[in-house]
């Protein structure tokens, strides 16, 4: 009787100890959920650590030498060249640059009226940085609706940045309730020139000026160009994530809000064009949205408080 007792005691202690070592096995084997209604966020960041010339109007020119036959192109103050090296010729300081646009050559600060001078170059070691976000665990239709619409975000950015490249800084400002907003800040690109036959191209040219705020462009020397005084590269998007799909910020504030966004607009006596898509949402019903303003000091993307007219929860 008493050998039945304690082979009966070992079994039911053998049962409990291999249910105790499957459900620790269990555990070891399981993998966290993804919480109910929230994108996973991975960012990317690529450096662009290049020296830069710092350019005061001039001309960038084929050779080192300031003659009518070797220049390339006219270049704008306030605008840039990544630069492979610089020396000192006859006194004056020249660099070897890539424009924005791609165009490389020969600059000098002296060569501004197009005579000598012994100045030398304004450079600038910035690393210019570039973060972007890229979208998972949720479904896969969903995901790749908004990495397209981010990849095409970020193509207009690396198109108008050129070589030189920009500043790019990325914020997810909301990522629940099946709702993601991502917020892009980047710094105004300058005199930025741009092909006439890019421009023409309207399916190119609206693939571009759908991501980024280009005003009037304007003449340049060469026939086959066009000006922006600036390019505002800051941007916004809020996203379904059951969908993919964009919002508009009319979603969030119910109907017949319009005038109420108009009168808000028009508090500051100024012409401000609202962008219905590039908005941001944080927590406790809070929205922004851009506005373009076309002409004098203010030019470009400036944001406004949309939030006291929100009525969706979010």
């Amino acid at each position: 009787m008493q050998k039945n007792t304690n082979w009966l005691v070992k079994a039911m202690l053998a049962v409990c100890l291999g249910a105790l070592l499957s459900v620790f096995a269990g555990c070891g084997n399981a993998k966290p959920q993804q919480e109910p209604g929230k994108a996973a966020i991975e960012y990317i960041t690529k450096d662009n650590r290049m020296e830069r010339v710092l350019f005061n109007d001039g001309f960038l020119r084929s050779t080192p030498e300031i003659t009518s036959g070797t220049i390339v192109s006219n270049v704008y103050k306030g605008s840039q060249g990544m630069m492979y090296g610089k020396r000192a010729i006859n006194g004056m300081y020249w660099a070897k640059v890539t424009t924005r646009e791609g165009i490389t050559g020969w600059y000098s600060a002296g060569d501004e009226n197009g005579q000598p001078a012994h100045t030398d170059l304004k450079t600038t070691q910035k690393n210019y940085s570039m973060t972007y976000p890229v979208i998972s665990g949720i479904s896969p239709e969903a995901a790749e609706k908004i990495n397209k619409e981010i990849t095409d975000y970020i193509e207009a950015f690396k198109y108008v940045a050129g070589p030189v490249g920009n500043t790019l800084q990325c914020r997810v400002t909301y990522n629940k309730n099946h709702l993601l907003s991502i917020l892009f800040t980047s710094g105004a690109v300058l005199n930025r020139t741009y092909k006439v036959t890019d421009v023409n191209n309207s399916e190119f040219w609206q693939s571009i000026t759908k991501y980024c705020f280009i005003p009037e462009l304007h003449s340049d020397m060469h026939k086959e160009n066009l000006v922006a005084p600036l390019t505002d590269l800051q941007y916004a998007m809020v996203f379904s994530l059951t969908t993919g799909k964009r919002l508009s910020y009319d979603y969030f504030l119910g109907k017949n809000k319009e005038q109420e966004v108009k009168y808000l607009l028009a508090q500051n006596n100024k012409q401000n064009n609202i962008v219905m898509d590039c908005f941001y949402i944080e927590s406790g019903k809070k929205l922004w949205a851009y506005v373009e303003r076309d002409k004098g000091p203010e030019t470009g993307r400036k944001l406004v408080n949309l939030s006291d007219l929100v009525e969706k929860q979010f």
